[in-house]
């Protein structure tokens, strides 16, 4: 093939004699196992270099400005017009990597892709080749999961953020390889206890036999493995430990350079093994539980718990004391939990942190009489919402409850970013909307948008660090709003972070509340004192009173609570403002009432 051997071009030119090396271009990236037969697209065709596909918008090229080395590549046109298709097997469970040169002329948002189908279950990996502005290099690597797709291939195309008929991508030194590598099942051994396990060893794309050594205090047998083990029984390593002491340690795999290991443990003294560490609860997710393992144990495993946590079983038998399954529960009344699940055999003791918290404790919504356009305001699941990118849910880091939304974005671009949506709102022409969260913006600002609002509102979150912020603001629709959605994102409102939490979510139309509540100037008046904001007001009977300060762009500066009473009520709000206009917002009873100031 051009790439696998050195071509010598002699030429007599004027007394000059002219080398070229393939070789000096493309270097596979192993010995063996690229499961694209034809990497530099030698072949007459694409059919004859042992790929599928469909289409005429792909093809051999044979031009030397299309080809990065020797005389040939392949092309994919743009518009979805063809695709270069091979035929693969994984293995599940599996490292891969592709490497490849690509050359791809692609307008702006658009981009040619390949796709490995059939990853996990129908699952694929996607690839996306924007314009390269000449030759680039991509090299990626994936993971099989544990059961593959019955359809699996590898596709060059355009049929994802499809180009332009016009747009072209050339490809040349094609690789595709199970990374070589040792796996083994279980990918760990625990012992509690002197004995022998068995583990199953399987091998990828190796060129060697594996030597097969372990830590002191550890054996193995056999010492040496060929290098086409499969995982099969027949492939089982037997690891022993001695005892003598506990050690810990790995089993070391080494085939040429490739290097695995697999971490062992030996334990002889009484011990308690708990699966997790530390759980958490909220009057939402009540029920969790814990693995309990046993080792070297004289005496019975009993369990303790604080108030509010129940535990079932609450006594374990030493003796049978293995993979035995401990149930959590929080009765969802208790209110801030803060302790440790005990379990105790002898001298013998092992700590579980547990923490339960009520929702109602640090969430109240902010009305009662109102739907909230959020459909999940405790961000327990990301069901109902859309968006796109790095967001996820993590339990733990809440501001309350157990669980929130955590961004953790590349950029602040589509698609490496993170956006978390409300979709298919229909916004209300002329009404008045509400929301309001609690956000963490770690590493710098994100973004509120109501798209579609017309005109678009928008609300930045500066960085707060590890400090929790509330952000509450309003905003009134225009007179021609659009079907849009409504997005916390890390792109818009020119954000700049990409680590965030947020919590508490909530968005209302609040126009039924503000349409009936505005009142004249003589019942609520705001004016500046020793630079401070004070508000003067008459109420009617003893209520309580929320105060709250925004800036023009609905940042929440400054927000303050009272129980007034009936008649006439001066409050200073204590925050020193620089200069600017401000929106002053009174709530009484459920109605809101606004007024505007200038310092």
């Amino acid at each position: 093939m051009k790439k696998n051997y050195m071509v010598l071009l002699l030429a007599i030119v004027t007394g000059c004699f002219f080398q070229m090396q393939a070789q000096q271009c493309y270097t596979p990236a192993y010995p063996t196992g690229n499961m694209i037969l034809d990497p530099g697209f030698d072949s007459t065709s694409i059919a004859t270099g042992g790929f599928g596909g469909w289409g005429g918008g792909r093809g051999i090229s044979k031009s030397a400005t299309s080809t990065f080395c020797g005389g040939t590549s392949a092309y994919v046109l743009g518009g979805c017009g063809g695709s270069i298709d091979r035929a693969i097997s994984l293995k599940p469970l599996t490292k891969y990597r592709i490497r490849a040169m690509v050359n791809a002329t692609v307008e702006a948002g658009k981009n040619f892709q390949i796709q490995v189908e059939g990853i996990d279950g129908s699952a694929s990996k996607f690839i996306y080749i924007g314009n390269t502005v000449g030759w680039k290099q991509i090299d990626t690597t994936f993971i099989s999961g544990a059961t593959t797709g019955p359809t699996q291939g590898i596709y060059i195309n355009s049929c994802g953020a499809a180009p332009a008929a016009t747009d072209t991508a050339f490809i040349d030194n094609y690789e595709m390889y199970a990374v070589p590598n040792v796996y083994t099942s279980p990918s760990s051994l625990t012992f509690l206890g002197t004995g022998s396990k068995k583990v199953a060893v399987r091998a990828a794309n190796l060129s060697q036999g594996i030597t097969i050594t372990a830590s002191n205090g550890f054996t193995v047998s056999p010492a040496t493995m060929l290098s086409t083990v499969s995982g099969a029984t027949t492939d089982s390593l037997t690891v022993t430990f001695a005892g003598g002491t506990s050690a810990s340690g790995f089993v070391y795999f080494i085939s040429g350079t490739v290097k695995d290991s697999m971490q062992v443990t030996g334990t002889l003294s009484p011990s308690i093994l708990t699966s997790v560490s530390n759980l958490i609860f909220d009057d939402l997710n009540t029920t969790g539980s814990i693995v309990v393992n046993g080792g070297n144990l004289v005496s019975d495993i009993t369990l303790s718990a604080p108030t509010g946590i129940t535990v079932n079983p609450t006594t374990i038998p030493f003796a049978s004391a293995s993979n035995i399954t401990v149930n959590v529960t929080y009765d969802g009344t208790t209110s801030n939990v803060a302790g440790n699940i005990v379990l105790t055999s002898g001298t013998t003791t092992k700590s579980v942190a547990v923490v339960a918290t009520k929702n109602s404790d640090c969430f109240t919504p902010l009305y009662s009489n109102l739907t909230n356009l959020i459909p999940s305001p405790q961000l327990n699941t990301l069901t109902g919402f859309g968006g796109w990118g790095f967001k996820a849910i993590v339990s733990g880091e809440a501001y309350c409850g157990m669980n929130c939304v955590k961004f953790t974005g590349l950029t602040n671009t589509w698609p490496n970013g993170a956006a978390m949506d409300v979709d298919n709102i229909t916004w209300v022409a002329n009404h008045t909307y509400r929301f309001r969260a609690m956000v963490k913006a770690v590493d710098g600002s994100f973004g509120f948008l109501a798209n579609g609002s017309s005109p678009n509102f928008v609300v930045s979150v500066p960085m707060s660090g590890n400090n929790w912020v509330k952000v509450d603001s309003t905003f009134t629709v225009g007179a021609s709003p659009a079907s849009g959605f409504f997005t916390f994102n890390n792109v818009d409102g020119a954000s700049t972070g990409k680590i965030a939490y947020i919590d508490n979510y909530e968005l209302y139309d609040i126009t039924s509340l503000t349409s009936v509540n505005q009142v004249s100037k003589n019942e609520f008046n705001v004016y500046v004192s020793d630079k401070k904001i004070v508000a003067k007001f008459d109420l009617e009977s003893a209520s309580n009173v929320t105060l709250s300060v925004y800036n023009v762009s609905g940042m929440l500066l400054d927000s303050s609570k009272a129980n007034c009473v009936a008649g006439t009520n001066v409050k200073t709000l204590n925050s020193v403002l620089p200069s600017g206009v401000y929106i002053v917002k009174m709530e009484v009873n459920g109605r809101l009432m606004i007024n505007k100031i200038i310092l």
